[in-house]
């Protein structure tokens, strides 16, 4: 049973993550092709907003440290390198029934 609702997408949630560094927040996604940010403490609206989706938000995360990956050219050896940075706090991941990915940055 929900005690507190939001209200801000205008259809159906498809997912929701809580954010690892901050308790009081959390992200959902929608078939309305928004990802929106929340925080406990204000019921009244998102604090972000995040589109570009042209269809359905499938899945929502928070990024780890690791915030890309970067495919060696053809003629070299094939190698995936991972690029790692612990500061890194302000990501925001989604996937779409676009066949997109999308990597957010917001600021804190």
């Amino acid at each position: 049973m929900a005690s507190i609702g939001y209200r801000g997408h205008t259809a159906w949630l498809t997912s929701c993550a809580w954010a690892p560094h901050r308790p009081e927040q959390f992200i959902t996604g929608s078939v309305d092709r928004t990802v929106r940010l929340w925080d406990q403490r204000n019921l009244q609206v998102s604090l972000y907003d995040l589109i570009g989706h042209s269809d359905m938000v499938t899945a929502v995360d928070w990024a780890s440290p690791v915030i890309a990956l970067a495919r060696a050219q053809p003629h070299q050896a094939d190698h995936d390198i991972e690029v790692s940075t612990p500061q890194v706090k302000h990501y925001i991941l989604s996937a779409s029934a676009d066949g997109s990915a999308k990597i957010y940055h917001y600021q804190a």
